[in-house]
């Protein structure tokens, strides 16, 4: 336990093998991984005391998929926490905050293979976020009123139904001019933040 509210996880294919789930399933918002996961929080509970009856959570995660190896952060907030920790969680790079436990960076098989999507309006993030539920990578930019997206190739054909790819060149302009609004794990914490 990191905190009185907040609490991580770290987990690996051998710990999902013995919880029943494969990690490339668990790496999925799915009704199994969503399963295991309270059956995580059971098991905090049990083990540290950190509760989460009638509380609202905020679940971060970082994936390392070369090692198979995923980190959840999971924080308790209450209404008057909750625009507070927008704001810090916004800002947050979830590598940086696992320190010599993660690269500084994403996986490297997205580092070397994403590209990006750009979105007129925040809208049509939210709604990608939520139509893509097998993402969880990304980070997400704000450049001259409009968003950007990072994330692997393979999506593209999906998240062109939101926005369009980046010319690779236009890319770098956004990445060093633009704002990073939530890096590495936009996708997942668009989808908990955000209802479409």
């Amino acid at each position: 336990m990191l905190k009185a509210n907040k609490i991580k996880v770290t987990m690996d294919a051998r710990d999902c093998e013995e919880l029943g789930i494969s990690f490339e399933a668990m790496a999925k918002n799915s009704p199994e991984s969503r399963e295991v996961f309270f059956k995580l929080l059971r098991r905090a509970e049990r083990e540290t005391g950190f509760t989460c009856q009638n509380a609202r959570l905020v679940v971060e995660a970082a994936i390392r998929a070369e090692k198979s190896e995923m980190t959840l952060f999971v924080t308790k907030v209450d209404n008057e926490e909750e625009k507070e920790l927008f704001d810090k969680l916004s800002h947050i790079n979830l590598p940086d905050i696992l320190g010599g436990e993660a690269d500084k960076k994403p996986p490297k098989a997205e580092e070397k293979t994403s590209t990006m999507v750009e979105l007129a309006d925040f809208e049509d993030v939210i709604k990608m976020c939520h139509c893509m539920r097998e993402c969880f990578w990304g980070t997400l930019y704000s450049y001259k009123d409009k968003y950007y997206m990072t994330m692997l190739p393979s999506y593209i054909p999906k998240a062109s139904e939101f926005g369009s790819p980046c010319p690779e060149g236009y890319r770098s302009i956004v990445e060093e001019h633009g704002k990073a609004i939530v890096k590495n794990s936009a996708f997942l914490f668009i989808r908990n933040r955000f209802t479409e």
